[in-house]
Order: structure tokens, then sequence, then C-alpha cells
């Protein structure tokens, strides 16, 4: 608490009992980290796997992670670390700067620095074994390790080194959601009651646009809307409404009267399988009393197995079954051949047509096993330097090399190219069921001669064994691979003059950052159209070279074939049609990409005596630091700071900081781009009439942004009163103006925006020169790049304190109490939109997006009891009431007061109360060993009920907090 910039510093024993399971869990339980992405919570996701710290909520990519005072190599695209993968065994506390800290950590401290220090010169062994579960049995836990420290030749030489292994063990069968009855998937559903807000909080809420079956979607008045079949796929009937909710239309939803009356959310996942290896080593030698040269190496790796999605055609993945599909019922063929869709156009082959959709479960049970992705990190990273004294300075010097391999491996997920084509199924002149696209007068050269029909009428009962190894790939293999190279040299002491409060001390320094960045999917069949054989549909005529399928007469049927479209194919989903679509694997793209930057940095820091030993002025010290960034690709950058810390007397210090911060682009706001498609419509005064265009475009990285800009401003308190000793408590307030933020502009604004004159938009909007329609040329492209845009505000007050006391209470051993209490309390959580060219050319700034609404407060609070061989710790979290969603209003009416606004029942959550204990053993007759248990959650405190407003998958849990329930761990550790 001595240092102008507001420094948090936990040692390894508290973060054992913060979380006792992985450093995530640790640094999550500190309130200055919101938003931490965890293993558990990027569930298949293109992070999965990675653990990341957000200091604040204002970004990972903005929390500069350190370890022992160095960069880590990223983990990913995104620029931040995953820090399960570093050694907790010899973690000897943790520092969390909050602030701005560019200038004298390095830039991307825009949000602050978390710094895990490593005990480099631990002696001796330490073996740690652990395990546990939760109280109902499942998601068993185990970790194990040994770190180990040595000096030889007469203290000359130190080797130290760790290894540790940590694992999770998944938490998704039906077994398990069952025994939380809170897992009631509540929602916000349409209320029946038209005079009352438009959602109410309702349990038990499914989708009635998709389920586990075949489910037909047309006009409400239709007699094949929302005809639903049965498991046999013989039988379809009208789906059974409860009444709460809305059939067709609204929230397309309803709510059930209990949650055994549907199978959707069988299959779902409350905590991930996860295995973690990491492997320390550092050897240091004293060349002279002053010198020391070392070396030092990690190897960590990560693996996250989660189930992932099964066939899920709903939405913009929606599918058609044809009038002539070979495995309707007649019945059913007649309804749609009466009240279908299309029929007359030559792209229907004759026959009409219904959207039907089906969201098979992912099960073990399914032919090929489960659907599952294993994702995860491999690290590797290797260090020499040299720590030296000069007279009073302190000279540091390094040179590393890191590499990140991030695996993202996929079994058993469906090929949405093949199963567009299996899905329409017809009968051949012999009578035969085949794919339409192998008809001999469609498929002369015998591509889709091994094509297998499938029959999805009936779900996950209809599907052969054979159908479902036509449409699954049984593996697909994806990486991205970050290298970093860096050195740097610094060096730190007095200047040997000074004012008359005291000496002037100075740190001063250079280094230099590469990082190149590689993404990709080697066998490009597991990403674009092919044959069984791994022939690219490109290469043979019958595709366009996206990643999508194109039917015979384009995603948006003509009148004419179009060139790369599959002959006979009738329709591919919009979600899975051409340059749509994101991988042939569903849902499971990765770009080939790659790239470079490099950075070249000076930095200088001075803390400076400015008065002492006054009147209420005991000391008063500045502090100036500045950093100078040269990017090779982002330009050239200024990072300052000012600092004061003013202190009355032994009992109080003010401190505050102004500093400028800066982010570079990372690796992915410069080179990732996705090829998709694009809705717009051209309103371009030239025009008679608007025109829609639904076009390609590029989406993502942008080599030419800017660094963003951040002003940060903080004010606080240190008080350590005389009258109670032990005591320090401080109190900071925060300030974040973020400017030059980096997002991106919708396809339609980009379009509207140059037309209204913008001309430096008017770049991402391409045109031909066919002027027949349109005197500006017919959109043909709109790319939409990241831009340095946006404004962001965050503000707060932090505030943290400690109290140790030696007592006599009970008896036995010598007896202490420890008090650590943090808290956060969010002020502004603001982020202001670009100003755009409006009415008569005026640029106006949109409305501000506010979420401090829905940013709860937060605290934590240790209390600990220490008697001779014993110990005992309560950890109470406290997470304040917010709102769930900004944009709702809660209402007993149907007109909500905000304009933009929607009015539901309850929008609130209400504060939260979340206890652990910890236990702990150390047996003075056997030294070195301690025995340990904590359980968290103590009180089995349900989590509270959050509606969700559904999605492709249906609706979530609908609960907010902890969905595991009570669990322990127990364990042992002896050091010798």
């Amino acid at each position: 608490m001595n240092t102008p910039t507001p420094v948090t510093s936990v040692t390894a024993e508290d973060m054992k009992i913060l979380g006792p399971n992985q450093i995530i869990d640790s640094l999550s339980a500190l309130p200055v980290f919101r938003n931490n992405s965890t293993a558990n919570g990027v569930l298949g996701g293109q992070n999965s796997g990675g653990s990341n710290a957000n200091l604040h909520g204002i970004g990972a990519n903005r929390t500069l992670t350190l370890l022992d005072g160095r960069r880590i190599v990223s983990s990913n695209r995104f620029g931040s670390v995953d820090v399960n993968i570093l050694p907790g065994l010899l973690m000897k506390n943790v520092e969390t700067i909050t602030g701005g800290a560019s200038a004298s950590y390095g830039t991307d401290a825009v949000a602050g620095v978390t710094n895990f220090l490593l005990d480099t010169k631990f002696e001796g062994v330490l073996l740690k074994a652990q395990t546990g579960e939760t109280f109902l049995n499942d998601g068993a836990n185990k970790e194990f390790g040994i770190a180990f420290g040595h000096t030889f030749m007469e203290g000359r030489l130190h080797v130290v080194g760790s290894l540790g292994r940590n694992t999770l063990a998944p938490i998704n069968t039906k077994d398990s959601l069952d025994k939380r009855p809170f897992l009631k998937h509540w929602g916000f559903v349409t209320n029946p009651n038209t005079a009352g807000p438009t959602y109410i909080t309702a349990p038990n809420v499914v989708p009635t646009d998709f389920g586990n079956t075949t489910q037909f979607t047309a006009a409400a008045t239709s007699p094949l809307d929302r005809l639903v079949f049965d498991g046999s796929g013989l039988f379809a009937n009208k789906l059974a409404f409860s009444g709460i909710g809305k059939l067709n239309g609204g929230c397309n939803c309803q709510s059930l009267a209990d949650a055994n009356m549907s199978t959707m959310y069988q299959d779902n996942t409350l905590q991930a399988g996860y295995t973690g290896n990491t492997a320390f080593g550092r050897v240091g030698f004293d060349i002279s009393d002053n010198t020391e040269v070392y070396v030092q190496g990690i190897w960590a790796e990560n693996h996250q197995r989660v189930r992932f999605q099964n066939v899920a055609l709903v939405s913009t993945w929606a599918s058609r079954i044809y009038a002539d599909n070979a495995f309707l019922p007649s019945s059913i063929s007649s309804l749609i051949t009466q009240y279908g869709s299309g029929g007359t156009a030559v792209a229907d082959g004759g026959s009409k047509w219904v959207t039907a959709t089906v969201f098979l479960p992912a099960l073990e049970s399914d032919f090929g096993g489960d659907h599952i992705l294993d994702t995860g990190n491999k690290l590797t990273s290797y260090t020499a330097g040299l720590n030296s004294k000069v007279g009073n300075w302190s000279i540091n010097a390094y040179a590393q090399h890191g590499q990140n391999y991030q695996v993202y491996d996929a079994y058993n997920l469906p090929r949405v190219d093949r199963l567009q084509v299996a899905l329409d199924a017809v009968k051949d002149a012999s009578g035969k069921i085949v794919c339409r696209a192998s008809l001999p007068q469609f498929d002369p050269n015998g591509y889709w001669k091994d094509c297998v029909p499938v029959n999805l009428l009936g779900g996950s009962a209809t599907l052969s064994q054979q159908g479902a190894a036509y449409i699954s790939q049984p593996f697909k293999h994806a990486y991205a691979l970050v290298d970093q190279d860096l050195a740097e040299l610094s060096a730190s002491g007095s200047l040997g003059f000074g004012l008359p409060a005291g000496e002037i001390f100075a740190a001063v320094g250079a280094n230099w950052r590469r990082e190149k960045f590689e993404q990709g999917t080697p066998n490009p069949a597991d990403e674009y159209p092919a044959l069984p054989d791994g022939r690219l549909l490109k290469d043979l005529g019958i595709g366009d070279g996206t990643r999508g399928i194109v039917p015979q007469y384009g995603c948006t049927a003509g009148t004419v074939p179009v060139a790369g479209g599959v002959p006979g194919l009738r329709f591919a989903a919009s979600g899975f049609c051409g340059a749509s679509n994101s991988s042939v694997i569903q849902f499971s793209s990765q770009r080939a990409i790659e790239g470079s930057e490099s950075v070249k940095e000076g930095f200088a820091e001075f803390q400076i005596p400015v008065l002492a030993d006054l009147p209420a002025v005991q000391r008063l010290d500045t502090n100036w630091a500045v950093r100078f960034a040269d990017y090779a690709g982002a330009g050239q950058v200024w990072a300052w700071k000012a600092g004061l810390s003013w202190k009355l007397n032994d009992q109080i210090r003010v401190r505050a900081t102004r500093s400028r911060d800066v982010r570079a682009p990372n690796l992915r706001d410069r080179f990732d781009q996705t090829l998709g498609g694009v809705n717009a419509t051209d309103r371009n005064s030239k025009l008679p009439a608007p025109i829609p265009y639904s076009v390609i475009g590029f989406s993502g990285g942008n080599p030419n942004l800017k660094p963003e800009e951040a002003d940060t401003t903080t004010a606080g308190i240190v008080i350590q009163p005389s009258f109670l000793d032990g005591f320090q408590a401080s109190v900071d307030w925060y300030k974040v103006s973020i400017s030059g933020a980096i997002a991106q502009l919708s396809g339609q604004t980009i379009v509207d925006q140059c037309n209204a004159g913008d001309a430096s938009l008017c770049q991402y909007v391409l045109r031909n020169t066919n002027t027949t329609q349109n005197p500006l040329g017919d959109i043909t492209q709109i790319n939409t790049y990241f831009l340095n845009l946006n404004k962001e505000i965050y503000q707060g007050v932090d505030a943290e304190l400690g109290w140790r006391k030696s007592l006599t209470l009970l008896g036995g051993g010598p007896e202490a109490v420890t008090v650590r209490v943090f808290a956060t309390h969010y002020m502004t959580v603001q982020q202001l939109p670009p100003e755009l060219i409006g009415t008569g050319g005026i640029r106006t700034r949109g409305p501000t997006i506010d979420n401090i609404t829905t940013t709860p407060d937060a605290a934590t609070a240790i209390l600990g009891y220490r008697n001779g061989d014993y110990s005992v710790s309560l950890l109470e979290r406290y997470t304040g009431s917010r709102k769930i969603n900004r944009l709702y209003e809660e209402s007993t009416v149907n007109a909500p007061t905000v304009t933009g606004n929607t009015t539901v029942d309850d929008n609130s959550l209400s504060a939260a109360f979340t206890t652990d204990l910890s236990l702990g053993w150390s047996p003075s007759k056997f030294e070195g060993l301690r025995l340990y248990s904590t359980v968290t959650n103590l009180f089995n405190k349900e989590p509270q009920i959050s509606p969700g407003t559904g999605g492709r998958t249906g609706f979530g849990s609908g609960v907010a907090g902890d969905s595991i329930g009570r669990r322990y761990v127990a364990g042992v550790q002896y050091k010798f």
C-alpha cells in the first residue's frame, strides 16, 4: 500500500482459500476482476480451455498478464494469457495493479496488470495431492504436484522446478442435471395477457419452432405450421401448446408444466472435462557476488473436452422438406402438395416444400459416439537472463522465446455439406430411395453415388447408422499458433543526487518484441465442401470455392443454374449456403490466417521526493513515467504517467495518478478475417427507390488499425491507525476513458454512411460498373472490418482492508485472527458509439450504451483463525443486485415508459451471498506436513432465477450464480 498506483497483493495461501482448484478461480473471487473467462465459461468456443484475467471488466485484452514482471506468450489471437498454465506450486503471491499502467509495465496495460510472482529461491521438496467432488457425487477434481529447489556450490548455483497436474471431470449426464432441480430453464416468454408486460418469467421453457424431431414452420394459418413428427417419423400432429408463451411469433416458445415433458436439454453440460499439466524449471548461477545469470523454461498443456452440438437445422440453418421426399408418409406429402410453398420455380423440380427444423441431441449413445470438442493449449517458453548489481544500480537483461499451440479437435460432428445433399431424398426409377443429386441426369460422373439419404423426421430414432456415418466427420483438427520473441534491458537505482527531501531514483530501459500468428485447418476437406474421399467440390466444378455448398440454382434460387452449384441440389439452408457458411464441420470454423507484428519500446521512470518532515507533510513523493512504442504496423505511440504520494503522518497517506495508456491492436484485430454473407439496402440519392442487396463481405481484421488510447485517473487514501495495531485500509477511485476503441460497424451502417458523405467508409462498399438499375453501380461486396470507432468509460471505487491480531481466546497454542476484505463499487460502465452523419450532414453520436445497471458491485471477505497446529477460514462472497437486461423495464402494463425498451414482469436479480469454509492442520510432530480441506458453497446456496430469451440451442439454464452446488476438496502437502 506504499505506491501511488493502487496495488493488491494476495499470498499463495490466500489464493488457495479464494479458489482451491484453479488459478482463475482465485482471481475470480477478487472483486477487481469481472467477467474473467474460464474453461467452463467458453464451452466449445474458439478460446475453449483458456482462462483469462479481466480487470474491472474492461477487457482481458486490456489486462497485461506478467510472470515475474515479464510478458508471457498469448494463448490465442485475442492477445490474452491462459493463467491456468502457470506453475501454481511455486506461486509466492499475485500483485494486481489497477488503473492504467502502460508507462511503467508496458503497452496493453489499459485496465492494469496482473503480475504472478514465483519463489525462485525455493528450498526443499514440496509434495501435494488433492481430490474432491460435489456433494452430489459428480464433477470430481484431482490435483497432484511436486516442487523442488536446492542450492549447490556453496550457494552459487540454485535449481528450482515444479511439476503439476490438475483434472476436472465433466458434469453432463441427465442424472447429474436431474439432481439439480433448480435448473428449470427459466425464460422470458410472451405474455398471454396482452394488457400486461410483453414478457413474463416462466420455468421449463422450450422453443415452439424446433425440437428433437422434425417440425414444420409455415404461416400461422397454414395446416402445416407446427406439425411435429413423433419418434417413428410416420405420424405428425400439431404441437401441443400450454398457453403460456406464443406458438407462432413472439418468443416462439412455451412454458411446460414439467421439465420431463421435453427432451430438449438432456445433453446439456454444466462442467467440461479438463486436464492440465505444467512443468517449470529454473537454474541460476552467481558468477560473482553481484551478478546472477539464469535460464528458465515453462512447459504446459491443457485440454478441455466438452459435448458439442449434433445436427442443428434451426433459424437461418433451417432446412426444407419437399413433397416428393421419399421418407414422408403419404398423408403429409399430400398436405405439403396442397398447402406448401413454391413448386412452380424451376429450382423446385415441380415439387412444393415446407420449412423444416430439427435439433438432434448430442448423446454418448449416438452412432459414432459422443459429439466432442477437445480444445486447449500447448505452451513452451524459454528465458535466459542476467541480474546484476553495479554500485547502487540494479541491471536486468533477458531474452525470451515463447510459443503457444492452441488445438481445436472435433469428434463426430455433422458435415453440413453432405447433410444438405442427403436430406433431399427421392425415389429413383426403380423405386429405391436415393439422394436427388445422385440421379443420373444430375450426376453423370457419379460424384454422389455413395450418398446415403437421411431420414430425420423422427430425429435420432430414424437416423440410420449408415446415414449418421455419411453426414458426420469422425475427426477434425485445427490449430492456432502464436510465436513470441522478446528481449529487454533495464536498469534502476539512485541518480546520486536529489532534492532536500531525498534522493531521486530512476528506472530506464528498452525492449523489442515480435509476435507471429498462424491459424488454420491442415485438411481443406475439413473446411470446404468435399466428397467422402476428400476431393473438394470446387476442384470438380460443383463448388464455388466458399465453405458452403451451393444448390444448382444458387443460394437465392434463380431461373438458371449458377457456376459452382451442385446439379440436382434444390436447397441449402441460408446459414450453410455458399459464403454464408463458416465451415463444413458445423459451427467449427478455424479460418486460415497469418500475420506478424513487432514493436520497439523505450521507457523511463523517476521517483522524486519533493517535501519531507513538514507539518501535515511527513513525506511528499512524485512518480513520473514515460514509454515510447514504435509498432511496425500500428505506428508510434506514447504512454505516460504522473503519480503523487502524500504521507500526512504514520497513519494517513493520500495517493493519485494521471496516465495515458495504450493498447495496440492484437493479432485478431489486425489479421482475423471471415468471408460471409452481408445484407444491406442501398438508399443513395440517385435511386428512385431503395435496392436491397445480399452480397458477400470480409469481416474482422484491419491491418491499418491504430492503438486504443485511454486517459486514466486514480485517487485514493491509505489508513493505518495507530490505535488499531495490525490494521490497514485503502479506498481508491478510478476512471478510465478509452478513445478509438476497436469495434465494427454493421454492413447497413457502412452503406448508409458512405451514401451520406463519409468517404472514409466508401472504400468498404464495392460496386461493379453495371448502372442499369443503380446509377452508382450494383453493390457486390461490403466489408465490415474493425475500426477505431467507439469511446468507452469505466469508473468505480475499490476498497481493501486487512487486520491481523495475535490474541488468547481458546488457548491450546499461539492464536491469531486475520481479516481481509476486498470490495468494488461500479459507478460508470458506458460505451459511446461513433459519431455518424445524420440529417443535414451533421455528425451526431448515437445513444450511449449504459451497462451500469447490469454490472453488480462485489465484495469478498476472508476471516481466518489460527490456533497452534489448526487453522480455519471463512470466505464470504457478495454479489450486488442488478438488472438482467438494460433494455428491459419492469412493468405491470404493456407499454414501456422509455422508447426502445421492452416491458417484463421482473428484470432484477437481488444481492447474493455465498460462503466457503477452509480447514487446515499442520501437526507440529510432523514438521512440514499439512492436511487441509475446503468446502465451496458451504450452505449449498441455489443460484437465482435469471430468465433468458432463447437461441439456436433453446433456452439456457435460466439461473445466475453457482449452478454446480456444494463441493469439497481435501488434500495433503508435505515439505521437507
